[in-house]
């Protein structure tokens, strides 16, 4: 319900997005660090190979978590 909810908000232009420059590689370690226990349940390990260099994008850091948060679960 909240999803939809959200995609309400997108499409009426009610939603705010904080854009900033958003380190990759620090996202993907957080995510996964913070849907480890989940996964331990379900017996599937998770890891990431994040580069050297930094990878930065522009975007809302709660939103990309949200998503990465979603796309791993």
């Amino acid at each position: 319900i909240n999803d939809m909810l959200d995609i309400e908000k997108i499409e009426s232009g009610k939603m705010h997005f904080a854009e900033k420059d958003v380190d990759v590689g620090a996202l993907v370690e957080w995510t996964l660090a913070a849907t480890q226990s989940f996964a331990e349940g379900q017996s599937v390990k998770l890891q990431s190979t994040v580069p050297a260099d930094r990878i930065y994008v522009l975007g809302d850091p709660d939103r990309l978590e949200q998503l990465l948060t979603n796309l791993v679960s």
